[in-house]
């Protein structure tokens, strides 16, 4: 079992699409990083149990500043 509630996985997700979103959209975030369009849908998607590695997030983040 899971240590947090399902509602802490979801708004892990929603600030992925958030952040995604930011940089323009998959095709962007995916130019920034080494994660495919695909992958970086899964993880905004609070239906896939994957979340984004702190390197993807990283780089993301340095973008979006």
């Amino acid at each position: 079992m899971r240590p947090h509630a399902p509602l802490v996985y979801a708004g892990i997700a929603t600030a992925t699409k958030r952040l995604i979103a930011e940089l323009g959209g998959l095709e962007a975030a995916a130019s920034v990083t080494r994660v495919r369009p695909p992958q970086l849908s899964d993880y905004g998607s609070p239906h896939v149990p994957q979340f984004k590695p702190a390197d993807v997030i990283a780089d993301c983040e340095a973008v979006a500043g």
